[in-house]
């Protein structure tokens, strides 16, 4: 379950659909709370909620580096 919010989460972020693709990084977060893309996740909502821009877009086919 949780694998399948992060990719909704990427799809919608790399689609512009910026809304959706924090909603899914939310409820990522309830089902895999630790890790690099858990850390990822945390990033980007915090950004979000800061009104800033987060730096480094992470694309279905790029690993994130731990």
């Amino acid at each position: 379950m949780a694998d399948a919010h992060l990719n909704l989460a990427l799809t919608y972020e790399k689609t512009g659909r910026s809304a959706e693709s924090l909603t899914h990084l939310s409820r990522y977060l309830r089902y895999e709370p630790l890790g690099a893309w858990a850390a990822y996740a945390r990033k980007r909502l915090e950004a979000s909620r800061s009104g800033s821009k987060p730096a480094g877009k992470v694309t279905l086919f790029r690993r994130l580096e731990r």
